[in-house]
């Protein structure tokens, strides 16, 4: 989030302001009013026709990421070699794969992903050789034996080999690898080439389904395959034995026999590390940037060197918090009033005590919910931003998309409007987008943003505004006003607000909201923008997971449903 608003926060009043494109809600799907059920009003549907053709949207064959390249490797290889540092150097040299905006993963290897999957390899192998407990843990007991036979080294094939290939090889794979031991001169020579040539396979670089049937336009993936997309979207790795030994038994080709494996995959630590990954996603949390010391100062706080680190990471425990609790919903992700200061600075912007462990305070009232998190509060600058908070609640919290402005128009509106930094906030911000071509996005936008006015640049609780100018001495102050006339937040939401506390409690029992973070769910563990008429069906099933069931329900929904069985036919 704070890779978007506060490292543009000086600019982010033109960029917003004035702009002749309009503003529309982009969760999409039929009219809410149109579908009233026993939970509620859903944005998604899923027809007789649509329900046939799930899983279309998977229709290329995508390469692992960076995370997930990195675990495969890790597990294949162990801690071990993993960790030598020639090897972590050459991986650290690949792009990270982070995702920012949905779709902005591509199916295409980052450059010298070949030539570093090659070093890679080629240290691995000269490391594993060298090393009898490798073997051991690794290869059939035989395979520490000389000469090899050609049985054994069979068995490296299917065992090792199945691993990296994510399935049982085929008899005739099998003799294919044999060649290749022979061809390399046998013995020790033969297995290292072996071993190398298998750490380069296309099938550890690429989710490689080729399927099992057709049927209806769609191609039914097979239980290898199906165990693969299990492992890889619960926790970015390969799978493990228990999802091998279900994809043989033919138990992951009912929904039950998936779901009861992602329930699993789930409970285990190794998949808390995508969760967060999908926080940074969902909440728009890049690096967050240090306060003005100045401003710090005015609470008490001597020193805000690596305080934004300090919000970023409270926002993470925060999160972990709710998501991780048996009863985690999206209510309280919108209202609990737990925090997680770890620090006297913290401590003071909450206005509660410091906690050293994995429990937060007792209370921190003032900050209700995931909204009012210091991290997507604070700014960088002399003053807040209205604009930036209620465009970041509008984007990030209720999928609705903005149009960017036109600069011309944005230049010619601040020349009509001349000098207007001796205003409060809430003045200069209605005096600068009250043209009509601004406040079509404007309306939607500035009163969500006033609505945080009680919070300073630090996201500290404040009675007055007060701003500072670029040496950090405190300039006017003017008193707060904190109420929002037609936030508009939804169909049927709070015609005004009183202030954000007021809006993060409208939030947290929002249908609009549920079905953006549904949305936002599908987009992260798909690594794909929405297709409405194929995707339906999902987001209708996470939709109602958000309003009924906890956080956790809605993620294994979003990953435990009829699509993890097909792909679409090329």
């Amino acid at each position: 989030m704070r890779k978007l608003a506060v490292a543009r926060a000086g600019g982010w009043v033109a960029v917003l302001a004035c702009t002749a494109l309009s503003c529309v809600g982009s969760i999409g799907g039929p009219d809410p009013s149109e579908n009233d059920g026993t939970l509620g009003r859903l944005t998604y549907t899923c027809t007789e026709q649509q329900e046939l053709s799930r899983g279309v949207t998977f229709d290329h064959m995508r390469r692992l990421s960076h995370a997930e390249l990195v675990n495969t490797l890790g597990a294949l290889l162990g801690e071990a070699i993993i960790g030598d540092a020639e090897i972590q150097t050459k991986l650290s040299g690949l792009p990270v794969d982070e995702m920012v905006l949905a779709g902005d993963f591509t199916d295409n290897p980052p450059v010298g992903t070949a030539l570093a999957l090659f070093q890679v390899s080629k240290r691995a192998v000269e490391l594993a050789m060298a090393s009898p407990a490798w073997k051991t843990d690794h290869l059939p007991s035989c395979a520490g034996t000389s000469p090899l036979t050609d049985a054994c080294v069979e068995m490296v094939v299917e065992q090792f080999g199945g691993q990296v290939w994510r399935r049982d090889l085929g008899p005739a794979e099998v003799q294919t690898y044999l060649g290749h031991y022979h061809e390399a001169g046998a013995d020790t020579e033969g297995l290292s080439y072996l071993l190398r040539r298998l750490l380069q396979s296309p099938s550890l670089v690429f989710h490689v389904e080729e399927g099992a049937e057709i049927e209806n336009g769609r191609i039914r993936l097979t239980d290898f395959e199906v165990a693969s997309r299990i492992s890889y979207l619960t926790q970015n790795t390969m799978p493990d034995d228990a999802l091998m030994k279900a994809a043989r038994s033919g138990e992951l080709r009912s929904l039950e026999g998936v779901r009861a494996h992602v329930k699993r995959l789930l409970a285990e630590e190794k998949s808390h590390a995508k969760v967060r990954d999908f926080f940074r996603y969902y909440a728009r949390l890049g690096t967050v940037p240090d306060p003005m010391p100045a401003v710090g100062e005015q609470i008490g706080i001597p020193d805000t060197s690596g305080l934004g680190a300090e919000m970023r990471q409270e926002a993470f425990d925060f999160f972990d918090h709710v998501f991780w609790s048996e009863g985690g919903t999206f209510n309280e992700l919108m209202s609990s009033s737990a925090a997680f200061p770890r620090s006297e600075a913290m401590a003071r912007v909450f206005d509660a005590q410091v906690v050293s462990s994995e429990q937060p305070v007792a209370s921190a009232p003032s900050h209700p919910g995931l909204l009012h998190r210091p991290a997507l509060l604070t700014s960088s600058g002399g003053r807040t931003s209205p604009i930036v908070r209620g465009a970041r609640l509008r984007k990030a919290f209720l999928c609705d998309e903005m149009g960017m402005p036109d600069p011309a128009a944005v230049a010619e509106r601040k020349n009509e409007v001349g000098d207007i930094e001796n205003m409060s906030n809430r003045d200069k911000t209605t005096k600068l987008t009250d043209a009509p071509a601004c406040i079509v996005c404007h309306a939607r936008v500035n009163g969500i943003g006033f609505a945080f006015e009680g919070f300073d640049q630090l996201g500290a609780t404040r009675s007055v505004e007060t701003v500072f100018n670029e040496q950090g001495e405190p300039g006017a102050t003017w008193p707060i006003d904190t109420t929002a006339q037609s936030p508009e937040l939804e169909p049927g939401g709070p015609e005004s607000l009183s202030d954000s506390v007021e809006l993060a409690f409208a939030m947290s029992e929002s249908r609009k909201a549920r079905a953006c973070i549904s949305r936002r769910l599908f987009e992260y563990y798909h690594a794909s923008t929405v297709d409405l008429p194929n995707d339906s069906c999902l987001l209708s099933e996470e939709e109602a997971q958000s309003q009924s069931g906890t956080l956790q329900s809605v993620l294994l929904a979003t990953i435990a449903n009829e699509d993890i069985f097909w792909k679409q036919e090329p």
